[in-house]
């Protein structure tokens, strides 16, 4: 994509959209399972109350849970889009073209992974927040003990050889993206990533929030119909 030039994209509520109809297709499997397992016991321990019922009060339970699910990322997707409109992290990425330039001790990087750190330790949700730049194919994150310095140092790791950068390249937006098992860590996320671009509307890389599933899995289970769980 090195070199292309495409309109610069503000538009924010198509964005929050996207991630709406992806919310549809993730937490579906997992409504309809939560639905159905709501009705069958709910049945089954009232008796006196119809098939219909039934179903009409579980379902109100489940959909409820759904929006709050759709607004738990929505509001992330907020801080996703906030915090890669930075004017000092678009700068520093504006300036960064070597591959695993020696940037590791300057002050500026440095700012740029503490900010990073700091969006992670103000939401307990968020796994990670991310940036991966086009011109170098360098992937910074926050702090972990699997990448201490807050850049990927393994050898031959290129972000184009990436199944994620190649579809978030494709959706060109932000978006909800599918579970994903993390490179270093094995532990498996939800991204919520977009595709990042300057105002004279050049490429910059791709930027987003990690977060685990074992959290979304934490809120579909909070489920309950007049005390039973899903």
């Amino acid at each position: 994509m090195e070199g292309v030039k495409r309109a610069y994209r503000g538009g924010r509520e198509g964005m929050n959209l996207n991630i709406q109809q992806k919310l549809i297709i993730f937490v579906g499997g997992a409504i309809a399972l939560a639905l159905a397992v709501l009705g069958s016991v709910v049945v089954a321990r009232n008796a006196d109350m119809t098939r219909e019922n039934t179903f009409s009060e579980a379902q109100q339970v489940v959909e409820m849970k759904a929006r709050e699910i759709e607004q738990f990322f929505t509001e992330r997707g907020r801080v996703v889009d906030a915090f890669l409109l930075n004017p000092g992290l678009r700068g520093f990425f504006t300036n960064y073209e070597q591959h695993r330039a020696p940037v590791l001790d300057d002050p500026d990087f440095i700012e740029i992974i503490d900010y990073f750190d700091a969006l992670v330790a103000n939401d307990p949700s968020i796994k990670a927040v991310f940036f991966a730049d086009d011109d170098t194919q360098d992937y910074l994150s926050n702090r972990i003990p699997e990448m201490p310095r807050g850049r990927v140092e393994e050898e031959g790791y290129l972000i184009k050889n990436r199944p994620w950068w190649h579809e978030a390249v494709a959706e060109d937006r932000l978006y909800l993206a599918s579970p994903t098992v993390d490179h270093l860590t094995k532990e498996v996320a939800v991204v919520i990533q977009t595709t990042v671009y300057l105002q004279n509307g050049n490429f910059l890389g791709v930027g987003g929030m990690d977060v685990l599933l074992t959290t979304v899995a934490g809120l579909v289970e909070q489920v309950r119909y007049r005390g039973t769980g899903a």
